[in-house]
Formats: structure tokens, sequence, C-alpha cells
């Protein structure tokens, strides 16, 4: 009778590892392009300075970017430890994660308050 061998474990770690790191890059790559595309640097730059990384300028989308990958990295990190065994270490950061996304409906909530308080804003100092 033929058995079949577990997959190599570190096979698994790679991939995990890899998804995300791809998906964090593409994901970075899009916010930063499309910030660029808009005013948000120049209105973004009276607010958060430039910086110079591996000597180049860092502008504002860039640097939301960036924030973009290392956030998605963050998220990959539970199934990559799970993948390597460490339960220990997950359980905690498993529940860290879930704290975060059920908080991020408040936050959406509070953004789109902030906009119609805006527009209702924009309208009443229009009238008067």
């Amino acid at each position: 009778m033929l058995s079949h061998a577990d997959p190599d474990p570190v096979r698994g770690v790679a991939v995990i590892l890899l998804v995300y790191w791809i998906l964090a890059t593409l994901l970075r790559l899009g916010v930063s392009k499309g910030l660029a595309a808009t005013p948000f640097d120049e209105k973004a730059g009276r607010f958060i300075a430039q910086r110079e990384v591996k000597g180049e300028m860092l502008l504002p989308s860039g640097l939301v970017g960036r924030l973009v990958f290392y956030v998605v990295l963050f998220f990959g990190l539970a199934p990559f430890l799970d993948a390597l065994g460490q339960r220990a270490l997950v359980a905690p950061l498993s529940e860290m994660l879930q704290k975060v996304l059920a908080f991020l409906p408040n936050v959406v909530a509070a953004a789109i308050i902030f906009v119609i308080g805006h527009i209702i804003a924009t309208v009443v100092r229009e009238i008067v």
C-alpha cells in the first residue's frame, strides 16, 4: 500500500509568505500610484514632511503606500506563524487582529459622518 508523504511544511510557509508579500506589494503600488494621481501629495505635503529613503525623496503618497504594505504583511503574520506551528504566538495575535477588524466599522462610520458634516457645513457656509 502506497502512502502519500505529507507536503513539506517549509513549502507551505514559503507560499504563505510569498502570497502576502505579492499582495502587499501590489496594494502598495496601487495605493501609491492612485494617490499620486490625485492632489493628495500637494495637500498632505503641508502636514507630512517628505522623507529621504535610500537616496530618493518619498512623497506622502509613497509613505501611505508603505504603510499599506506593512499592514498587509502584519495581517499575514498570523497564518505564517500558524504554518510554522507557533500556536502560542498565534492565539494572542489572532485575538488582537479580530479586535482591530471589529473596530474598523466604527472608523468607517466616523469617516462617513465627517464627510456628511463637511458637506452640510459647506452648504450652510454658502447660504450664510
